[in-house]
């Protein structure tokens, strides 16, 4: 942590050790016993103690409780200066006290409102993520029906292909193949030519699956169409 923090990770690392040991730093009496505990127990730690002080370290920033107190103190020095000579040392003191309070009131309010936006900005974030997945399986789904569609032209224009080629005449509307009611067979066409009695169903034209319709040169088997 020193080659990767620098120096820094020295104060760190002190100031996690006295926090987490204060109420055992508080029994002693003198500087002396203070420094002796720190020498000798302090450094004793065990393995879940040691744990929670690297994490305490790594979770440590320094930067914005440092501003906050460079901002303090210059706001108590500008106190100081601008203090009446005439008031006493406790007087002095508790005027610091209130200024001191009121910082910190106003540090702990600016931490509240950092806290509150970082949920904010947390939470906004899982809905940019939740609306990207939303997008991609849109995009998929879209790609799939747009597949779909150029196969269902492809077979379209494979039947239509299929129908021509059986002499069957198709048209197309909007993308669907109806048989010409208008189409007659060449057997049909001289008989109207010559006058002779056709009945009603011949002159309206060959249909599907009647004798003119089979007998008709021009379609061998109406019916044999492809099984796929």
């Amino acid at each position: 942590m020193l080659f990767l923090q620098g120096s820094e990770v020295i104060f760190k690392v002190s100031l996690s050790l006295l926090g987490s040991h204060k109420p055992l730093i508080l029994q002693h009496d003198s500087l002396e016993s203070i420094v002796d505990f720190i020498k000798t127990t302090l450094p004793n730690l065990g393995l879940v103690q040691m744990e929670k002080t690297i994490n305490q370290v790594c979770e440590m920033d320094l930067s914005n409780q440092l501003q906050a107190y460079e901002v303090e103190y210059h706001v108590l020095q500008d106190e100081l200066c601008d203090t009446p000579a005439h008031l006493n040392q406790s007087q002095r003191t508790a005027q610091l006290e209130r200024t001191n309070q009121s910082l910190r009131q106003q540090n702990l309010d600016l931490l509240e409102e950092l806290q509150v936006s970082q949920a904010r900005v947390c939470r906004l974030e899982g809905q940019v993520e939740g609306l990207a997945q939303s997008e991609a399986l849109l995009r998929e789904r879209v790609f799939d029906l747009e597949e779909e569609r150029n196969g269902l032209r492809s077979a379209v224009t494979h039947l239509h292909t299929l129908l021509t080629a059986l002499g069957i005449h198709t048209h197309t509307t909007h993308g669907d193949f109806n048989l010409d009611p208008h189409t007659h067979s060449a057997a049909d066409t001289d008989g109207q030519r010559d006058g002779q009695g056709v009945d009603a169903p011949t002159r309206e034209g060959p249909r599907l699956g009647q004798g003119t319709a089979m007998s008709s040169p021009l379609l061998p088997h109406p019916l044999a169409l492809p099984e796929h």
